[in-house]
C-alpha cells in the first residue's frame, strides 16, 4: 500500500532533475538533499506513505505523533538550468519488496513531470581513504551520462569499477532507465562505516552536483556540521589517548 498527500499542486516544471536523497550509511545522500533543500528554499509539493516503512510513529518534541514517510519536494528557480524534484525519507523501506514498490512509485511520479535525468546521492566505504580530499564515485545507466559527471571540473570524481549499490540510491536510478527511460546516475562520496553522519561527504556530493549543474546550493550549515563533528572527533581521540595513558601507567612494574 502506498498513499499520496498532497500539500501543494506541483508546478509545471521546466527540464526537471530528480535528486534522491534516501536514508543510508552516515545519512551522506540524505543530508546532501536537505542542504540543497534548505539553501534554495524547496517548496514541499507531497508526502508518501508506504506501509513497508518501520511501523512505528515519530515522536516530536512537544509529544505529536507522526507516521514515517517520504517526502517530496520542488524547485523552480529560472537562474538554475534545471527545475528540480527531490525525494527524501525518514527510513527506507525494510524488505527488496518495498524498495522495488518506492523505486516503481518515484520513477512513475518523475516520469508523469517529464523528469530528464534521475540522480541519487549516498555513500561509499573505501578500504582506505586514497587522497586528503572525499571522492565521489560515479555509476550511471549510460556511459555519456557517466562522463557527464567524471568531467567534474571539482576533480574530485571518479568511476566506481564493479561492485553493487544496495537499497533505493540504487535500484531507483537504474529501474528508471530500464522502465521509463530515463537516464540515471548514482553519486557515492567517500564515508567511515561507523559514522552516525558525515557532512564532509555530503558537502563533497553538494559541490559535484552545484559544478555540473550551476545549483548554488549554499554549503554553509554542512561546513558548520563539519566543524561540530570534528569538534567531537577530536575530545574522543583526546578521552582514548588519556585513557590509554591511565591503563599503561597502572599495568608498568613496581621495581624497589
Amino acid at each position: 500500500m502506498m498513499k499520496l498527500k498532497s500539500l501543494k499542486d506541483m508546478p509545471e516544471l521546466d527540464s526537471p532533475l530528480a535528486l534522491i536523497g534516501m536514508p543510508g550509511i552516515a545519512m551522506v545522500g540524505k543530508l546532501a538533499l536537505i542542504n540543497i533543500v534548505s539553501s534554495l528554499n524547496a517548496e514541499e509539493s507531497s508526502e508518501v506513505y508506504h506501509d513497508d516503512l518501520p511501523p512505528h510513529v515519530i515522536i516530536d518534541e512537544g509529544g505529536e505523533m507522526r507516521l514515517p514517510r517520504v517526502t517530496i519536494f520542488f524547485i523552480k528557480n529560472p537562474e538554475i538550468s534545471h527545475d528540480l524534484v527531490l525525494f527524501t525519507s525518514d527510513y527506507q523501506p525494510t524488505t527488496s519488496a518495498g524498495i522495488y514498490q518506492l523505486s516503481d512509485y518515484v520513477c512513475g511520479y518523475c516520469h508523469k513531470l517529464g523528469v530528464v535525468n534521475i540522480i541519487s546521492t549516498g555513500a561509499f566505504v573505501p578500504d582506505s581513504f586514497k587522497k586528503p580530499y572525499r571522492q565521489v564515485y560515479i555509476s550511471g545507466s549510460s556511459e555519456e551520462f557517466i562522463n557527464f559527471f567524471l568531467e567534474s571540473k571539482t576533480g574530485t570524481t571518479i568511476l566506481l569499477k564493479g561492485g553493487y549499490i544496495t537499497g533505493a540510491n540504487g535500484i531507483i536510478p537504474a529501474w528508471g532507465k530500464v522502465h521509463y527511460d530515463i537516464d540515471g546516475a548514482c553519486l557515492l562520496a567517500d564515508t567511515l562505516p561507523m559514522r552516525a553522519l558525515d557532512p564532509t561527504a555530503s558537502k563533497a556530493i553538494v559541490e559535484v552536483l552545484n559544478e555540473r549543474y550551476d545549483l548554488k546550493s549554499d554549503v554553509a550549515k554542512l561546513e558548520k556540521q563539519i566543524s561540530e563533528v570534528e569538534l567531537v572527533s577530536s575530545e574522543i581521540k583526546k578521552r582514548l589517548k588519556e585513557e590509554k595513558e591511565r591503563q599503561q601507567k597502572e599495568t608498568r612494574p613496581y621495581i624497589s
